[in-house]
C-alpha cells in the first residue's frame, strides 16, 4: 500500500512541476529550418558496438555500403560466443574498399566499455552511433547530419521496424505508439536514441569521449552530459532508422529498465519530460485499480473507470488508425491488448524489483 501511495504522490508532484514549467515563456524559433542535405566533405565515422551479433553483421555492412558521402569509416566493437568477431574480420577482408576498423568486445565490457575501447580508432569529425540490428541509409542519416551542419552539436532521430516486421500486428502497434509522441519538424530535445544519433567529435571530446561510467545506459547518460556541457541537442523524428523491434520478453525488460532508470536518475538530471512520461505510466494502473475497487462502495467510480478506459482505447485507436493508413494493413484489437499487457508486465517487473532502483 505504501508503494501505491508513494507512486501516486510522485505522479502528482511531477505533473505539478510540469504545469509550472509549462507557464514559462517559450523561445521563438523552436522548429529548425535545416539544409536539404548535409555537406558531402565532412568525414563521418559510424561507431557500432554489438555482442552476439553474427547474423546481423552482413546485412548491416550491406546497408552501410549504400551510404556513400555520409560514410567515412566503420568502427566495430564486437564479440560474443557466436563468432561475431571472426565474422566481422571476414567481412573486413571481403570489403577492402570499405574503411572498417575492428576492436574486440570482451565478456563483461558492456556497450559502454566496448565504445570506450573503440573510441581511439575513430577519426571522423562526426560520429554516428547506431546498433548492429539497424539498417542505415542516406535518407535516414542526412537529416541528422544536416542538423549538425546548422544548429546542433548532437542530433537524434527515431526508429521504425525492419520491413519484414511490418506485417506483425503487435510490432505495428508499438510503432504507432512510438510515432504518436512525435511532432513534425526538428526541435530541441533532452534525450538521445542510441540506434540513431549523430554527434560532433568536438562535443564528444568535451564530455570525455566514452571514458565515463553509464549506470543509466550510454544514450541517457550521454544526452545529459551533452546538455550539462552546454551542447545543443536536437531531434528530427522523420529520420527513422530501420531496426529490429524486440520480441515480447526483451521488450518488457527494456521497458522495465527504462522506467527504473528514470525513477532513479530523473530528478538528478532534472529530466522533466521523462519523469512525466514515467509517472503517468506507473500511476495509471493504480488509479484504475483504485476506481474499480472503490466501485463496490460507490458505483459512480465504476462509471469513471469506464470513461477513462474508453478514452485510453480511443487514443490508442487513433494511433493505430494512423499507422494502418501509412502501411496499408489492418491491426487486430488483440494486438493492442497484447501491447497493453506487455506494458503492465514491465510495470510489475519494476515494482517487484524496486529495491534495484533505489
Amino acid at each position: 500500500m505504501m508503494w501505491i501511495v508513494a507512486t501516486l504522490a510522485l505522479g502528482a508532484a511531477v505533473e505539478l512541476w510540469g504545469w509550472h514549467a509549462s507557464r514559462r515563456p517559450v523561445a521563438s524559433g523552436s522548429v529548425a529550418a535545416v539544409p536539404a542535405s548535409p555537406p558531402a566533405d565532412v568525414p563521418v565515422s559510424w561507431l557500432v558496438a554489438g555482442w552476439n551479433v553474427a547474423p546481423d553483421l552482413a546485412p548491416f555492412v550491406a546497408a552501410y555500403r549504400t551510404l556513400s558521402a555520409t560514410a567515412h569509416e566503420l568502427v566495430l566493437a564486437v564479440g560474443g560466443e557466436d563468432g561475431s568477431l571472426e565474422r566481422a574480420r571476414a567481412l573486413q577482408a571481403a570489403h577492402p574498399d570499405l574503411a572498417i576498423a575492428i576492436v574486440e568486445q570482451k565478456a563483461g565490457m558492456g556497450k559502454q566499455g566496448a565504445l570506450r575501447a573503440a573510441w581511439p580508432l575513430v577519426t571522423g569529425e562526426i560520429v554516428y552511433l547506431t546498433d548492429m540490428d539497424c539498417r542505415p541509409s542516406r535518407e535516414v542519416a542526412s537529416p541528422l547530419l544536416a542538423l549538425l551542419a546548422d544548429v546542433a552539436d548532437a542530433a537524434t532521430g527515431s526508429v521504425r521496424p525492419l520491413p519484414e516486421q511490418v506485417a506483425i500486428p503487435m510490432v505495428r502497434v508499438r510503432w504507432a505508439v512510438l510515432r504518436a509522441g512525435d511532432r513534425e519538424g526538428a526541435r530541441p530535445a533532452v534525450g538521445l536514441h542510441g540506434a540513431n544519433t549523430a554527434i560532433r567529435r568536438t562535443m564528444l571530446e568535451r564530455v570525455g569521449g566514452f571514458d565515463w561510467d553509464a549506470p543509466t545506459g550510454t544514450d541517457y547518460t550521454l544526452a545529459k552530459r551533452v546538455l550539462a556541457a552546454g551542447g545543443r541537442l536536437w531531434r528530427e523524428p522523420m529520420s527513422e532508422m530501420p531496426t529490429r523491434f524486440p520480441e515480447r520478453g526483451v521488450y518488457v525488460r527494456k521497458q522495465a529498465r527504462w522506467l527504473g532508470t528514470v525513477l532513479r536518475y530523473g530528478f538528478r538530471y532534472r529530466a522533466l519530460s521523462d519523469l512525466q512520461a514515467v509517472s503517468r505510466t506507473l500511476v495509471w494502473p493504480w488509479v484504475m485499480a483504485a476506481l474499480v475497487a472503490g466501485g463496490w462502495w460507490w458505483s459512480d467510480m465504476w462509471a469513471l473507470a469506464a470513461l477513462l478506459l474508453a478514452d485510453a482505447v480511443r487514443r490508442r485507436a487513433q494511433y493505430v488508425d494512423a499507422m494502418e493508413a501509412r502501411v496499408g494493413m489492418e491491426t487486430l484489437v488483440g494486438s493492442v491488448l497484447a501491447d497493453w499487457a506487455a506494458g503492465l508486465a514491465a510495470i510489475r517487473h519494476v515494482v517487484r524489483r524496486r529495491a534495484q532502483w533505489s
